[in-house]
């Protein structure tokens, strides 16, 4: 069983692809977070989807019999953001 897993963070996109309990690829793409005012943290949900796209574009061409197979997808995000 392939799986996908994807954390959404503050500084990057991290994937990673398994093959049942064995990493088989792994990857990253920056992810931008803007301060407009003291205290706040903002994200572009369009960046989101963009350094996503670009995280897996990555795994896939490290492993693409297992990127193209892939059974399920995890996510996780800071905070509430999902």
């Amino acid at each position: 069983m392939s799986v996908l897993t994807v954390d959404l963070g503050t500084s990057a996109t991290k994937t990673a692809l398994w093959d049942g309990s064995t990493l088989v690829a792994i990857a990253r793409a920056p992810l931008a977070t803007s301060h407009p005012q003291p205290g706040w943290a903002e994200q572009d949900p369009e960046s989101w989807w963009e350094s996503l796209v670009a995280a897996c574009a990555a795994l896939r061409l490290q492993a693409p019999a297992a990127f193209a197979a892939i059974d399920a997808v995890g996510c996780s995000a800071a905070r509430e953001t999902f």
